[in-house]
């Protein structure tokens, strides 16, 4: 049996509506994210590192995986901005 299209979840908000998109406030990738319903704003911001850090977290098995991934996270965090290069500190 095939799910309703209509059919929320609790990650889904009230701006994921029929009313919400017709009226504008979902409309493109150009979106402010604070708009975006949880579940889009997830998808789009941290599914894709999470996936990427939990596939190399499934194949090392450390031995503490929580802070395994948190040291993962912040070094490979996509959105962290990288520091011009600049001379040596003595």
């Amino acid at each position: 049996m095939a799910e309703s299209a209509d059919k929320k979840t609790p990650l889904d908000g009230p701006e994921n509506s029929e009313a919400a998109k017709e009226a504008g406030a979902i409309s493109g990738p150009s979106n402010n994210l604070e708009a975006l319903p949880i579940r889009q704003y997830l998808d789009q911001t941290v599914t894709p590192v999470l996936l990427k850090a939990m596939g190399e977290l499934v194949h090392i098995r450390p031995e503490d995986p929580v802070e395994w991934l948190a040291a993962w996270l912040v070094k490979n965090n996509p959105n962290k901005k990288v520091k011009a290069e600049s001379s040596p500190e003595n």
